[in-house]
């Protein structure tokens, strides 16, 4: 995760996340201090700053909550396909609480010294909706890979849905 979130790709400094898997792989309580040590340390690095550190674990923590969730639900489908669909569920999140963030910021009062921004709504919400949409099917892509590897690799990794273990338990019987 963090050399994913460290290395920017294209010019306007997107990057993966792998929130989805991090949750997925980990479980929603595993991935919370992975996602803030990621935070800092990136920001220690000049990547974001330290005082969103709060803000970019919150989001992407809610991210990898979701994406854990959703692979659990979504159990009876192949594993990478779960991970791809559970890991586009958790970037939904993220780019729903962040652009509810960003955009609370231009509606809020005058910045410091007086100056008040001038927010273009619209061209705001068509740059985000584009780039979130790439993004997802980016990180879906991403995470379809790590499921496929993990899946031929070491399967046992793989959080299994509650049928397969009730199954796995009465064929052990």
């Amino acid at each position: 995760m963090l050399a994913a979130m460290a290395v920017p790709l294209g010019p306007l400094e997107f990057h993966l996340t792998l929130a989805g898997p991090v949750g997925i792989l980990l479980g929603a309580a595993g991935a919370l201090p992975v996602v803030f040590v990621v935070s800092a340390i990136l920001a220690f690095l000049g990547h974001g700053g330290l005082t969103v550190i709060g803000l970019n674990t919150f989001v992407l923590a809610a991210a990898a909550a979701t994406a854990s969730a959703a692979f659990r639900a979504l159990g009876r489908l192949r594993p990478a396909w779960g991970m791809a669909l559970a890991s586009a569920a958790g970037q939904l999140v993220a780019g729903v609480l962040w652009a509810g963030i960003v955009y609370a910021t231009l509606r809020a009062g005058p910045l410091p010294g007086g100056a008040r921004p001038v927010p273009r709504v619209e061209l705001f919400t068509g740059l985000v909706l584009v780039l979130w949409i790439v993004g997802t099917l980016i990180e879906s892509v991403v995470a379809f890979g790590i499921g496929r590897f993990l899946v031929n690799v070491h399967p046992a990794l793989l959080p299994r849905a509650p049928e397969a273990r009730k199954h796995e338990a009465e064929a052990a019987a």
